[in-house]
């Protein structure tokens, strides 16, 4: 309990005959459910982001290698570049491939399920270490948020790696170092970057918190280890990797009453020296302020200020529950459950142009119900039209052999035309990774795809080209023209995997293995 035996100070619920109107962990599941159904609807609408293209061609080259390969040869082909983005979410991916779904049902099915695995894993830390009452009012507040939805949604390697991070933590907290430890291997395995902020709070929260200092640093050094193999072959390569400035970090928001309970939460904390994990989180991701600042503010650096502004939140209403009963807890449940729900204002920073203002009515349920008024960036946006790919594919299988290559003047679609092509590409998605040898792109490649601008007009650069190049018209579709070179200077050069795909699938079972060993064991 968190203010000690008395249950509605607690959170614990009350006698039997009122827990059918209060009873928290209903709750909890209707808002789970709620935003499920929510997300399932937007299913036409996924994949809202590029990212996703990226790991659906990393998983089309792993298949095509038959493994886990150190060289991406499938863009920037033929010399390609240093596979650097670690492997876990690809290789997720690829055993759904191997089952036999289609390129967009797996993008779609991990953008759906990737938001409501975040809520869902929210809600469970924040249950193992406050009270139900506190675990739902966490859940409430991350998914009021419409900024940290779209961040699960659009960033999937991030998140994931962010979800096993909570689970980290939660390790931390129950001292079981083997289950943290092969936690955060996890999240380098999914996402470097997210790895070391995580081990960063593992290491923050040993400074912190003396009872947990052991199990802290211990579980990080452990994870750290696990990675190893991974981060020296990353290392090795350190001089093709670089920080991109990211359209992303032009808006900065701020959900302002989140912050301002969480400050609240946060004096309660350090006042009764307990809960001070959610501290530790906070600091560990504050080298996002220098790589990405609005993931900070208002992604996934969120879920940190989140759960103080929960155990700020239980204790309001703790103290309702003692003076107005039953029935006063539950007004203020409707009340802070429609604020943060439909209204809750966001501060919002557009460092590009130098202009502040606030933005009322910025929520996910809002959004949901009335989608017409909704914020510009809730509706999202795809690059995937069936139509006209399956017109551009079919010229590229028609006019090139399957080791051919093409180019695009978009890359991210020239991804999702090479993955439905089964070519390989001479253009790349991941910006932050560059190719070790520069190439001809447009001379190496066989087919060669320019989108129209928003008024249908050619772009201004590919005239010179096809002149150039002396290229060949083939076709021209509402969206694009495709041209064909006669002349094309390269072929892919496919690598053989390091590690077979069957190998990959066992590590994973083991792993998993060691993790349900790990948890099931007693805390110490």
């Amino acid at each position: 309990m968190v203010e000690g035996s008395n249950p509605a100070l607690s959170g614990e619920g009350f006698p039997r005959e009122g827990r059918g109107f209060l009873s928290w962990p209903v709750y909890s599941w209707a808002i789970l459910l709620l935003f499920g159904f929510f997300q399932l609807m937007q299913w036409p609408l996924l994949p809202r982001f590029l990212d996703i293209y990226y790991h659906l061609s990393a998983m089309k080259g792993f298949s095509d290698a038959g493994g886990y390969v150190t060289q991406a040869f499938w863009e920037y082909a033929p010399a390609g570049r240093p596979q650097l983005y670690p492997p876990l979410l690809h290789v997720l991916m690829l055993g759904f491939f191997k089952a036999g779904f289609s390129f967009l049902t797996i993008a779609r099915f991990f953008d759906c399920f990737s938001a409501m695995v975040l809520l869902a894993v929210i809600w469970h830390v924040a249950g193992r270490r406050t009270s139900p009452r506190a675990a739902f009012l966490a859940l409430l507040l991350a998914a009021s948020s419409m900024s940290l939805m779209l961040a699960s949604v659009t960033l999937t390697a991030f998140n994931l790696a962010f979800v096993f991070g909570l689970f980290f933590m939660r390790g931390i907290s129950q001292k079981k170092t083997l289950a943290a430890a092969l936690w955060l291997g996890l999240c380098f395995y999914t996402h470097a970057w997210m790895g070391f902020l995580v081990f960063f709070s593992g290491a923050i929260h040993g400074m912190l918190d003396r009872t947990l200092r052991g199990a802290s640093w211990r579980s990080a050094l452990g994870g750290l280890l696990l990675a190893a193999p991974m981060l020296v072959y990353q290392s090795a390569s350190r001089d093709c990797f670089a920080f991109v400035n990211a359209k992303e970090n032009r808006l900065i928001q701020i959900d302002v009453f989140i912050y301002l309970l969480a400050i609240a939460g946060a004096a309660r904390a350090f006042k009764e020296k307990k809960g001070l994990l959610p501290v530790s989180w906070i600091l560990g991701m504050m080298p996002l302020l220098w790589t990405h600042p609005p993931r900070f503010f208002a992604g996934h650096g969120l879920v940190g200020f989140i759960f103080l502004a929960s155990v700020a939140l239980d204790g309001i209403f703790g103290r309702l529950a003692v003076r107005g009963g039953k029935k006063a807890e539950g007004i203020a449940l409707l009340l802070v459950a429609s604020f943060f729900l439909m209204a809750a204002p966001v501060f919002e920073r557009n460092t590009r142009e130098g202009t502040n203002r606030w933005i009322w009515g910025d929520r996910t349920l809002a959004a949901y119900l009335r989608p017409s008024g909704s914020p510009f960036h809730a509706k999202g946006f795809t690059v995937y039209f069936a139509d006209e790919y399956r017109a551009i594919v079919e010229g590229i299988r028609a006019h090139s052999r399957k080791d051919e290559l093409i180019w695009s003047d978009f890359p991210h679609a020239g991804a999702i035309l090479a993955m439905l092509a089964d070519r390989g590409t001479t253009s790349g998605t991941l910006a932050e990774v560059r190719p070790k040898i520069k190439r001809d792109a447009l001379g190496d490649a066989r087919i060669l795809v320019w989108f129209k601008d928003r008024n249908a007009k050619a772009p201004a650069k590919m005239p010179p080209a096809v002149r150039k190049y002396r290229l060949e018209l083939l076709r021209e579709t509402e969206m694009a023209y495709v041209y064909q070179n006669p002349s094309p200077g390269a072929t892919l050069q496919p690598q053989k995997a390091k590690i077979p795909t069957a190998v990959l699938f066992l590590i994973l079972a083991i792993w998993a293995a060691l993790l349900f060993y790990a948890e099931r064991a007693p805390s110490p």
